[in-house]
């Protein structure tokens, strides 16, 4: 399986430019965030919509494949009829957990960034940074609630953005 994933993943170099300027929605970064380094720990998936900049955050029971892929189906069949218009493309990092990934590539264009190139998913990196203000690191992420995870998301959505106009993402991704 790993030497398949390998060979067969797409490159965030053979993504279409027009990914690359932000002026076309639907094309989202995922990654994961963890609290304590532990086999029992909850963790969190994190999606950002790259145009508006709306961040969705979902507790999963573990950092292995399945959960992430289970709970990332289910954010997109969320979308029901306008799956191919919500998600065009999806950048991960290298990360075990998105091995899974290609079995996406017909729902969705998927692509890997390089080893160590977290800045190539920029503004998922930034969000993250920011969801640590509240859950800091090595703290489990099992000491809160989904409630709790929701509100600090929410705060984060709510923050208005000068690239959209001072408007907030979650008003213009709720549109």
């Amino acid at each position: 399986m790993y030497r398949f994933y390998q060979v067969c993943r797409e490159i965030i170099s053979q993504r279409p430019k027009h990914i690359e300027h932000r002026k076309e929605f639907g094309h989202w970064e995922i990654d994961t965030v963890i609290g304590k380094k532990t086999s029992d720990q909850d963790v969190l998936l994190t999606i950002i919509e790259r145009k508006y900049r709306y961040y969705k955050v979902i507790k999963i029971d573990s950092k292995s494949s399945k959960p992430v892929n289970d709970a990332l189906l289910d954010y997109i069949m969320e979308s029901k009829t306008k799956v191919a218009e919500v998600f065009k493309s999806i950048t991960s990092d290298n990360g075990s957990e998105f091995s899974g990934l290609i079995d996406f590539e017909s729902l969705v264009a998927v692509y890997f960034c390089h080893p160590y190139s977290s800045f190539e998913r920029g503004s998922n990196e930034r969000h993250n940074g920011i969801l640590r203000q509240f859950i800091p690191k090595g703290r489990s992420i099992n000491d809160f609630s989904e409630d709790e995870i929701m509100y600090f998301v929410d705060i984060i959505n709510a923050k208005p953005r000068k690239n959209l106009g001072y408007r907030i993402p979650e008003e213009i991704f709720d549109e």
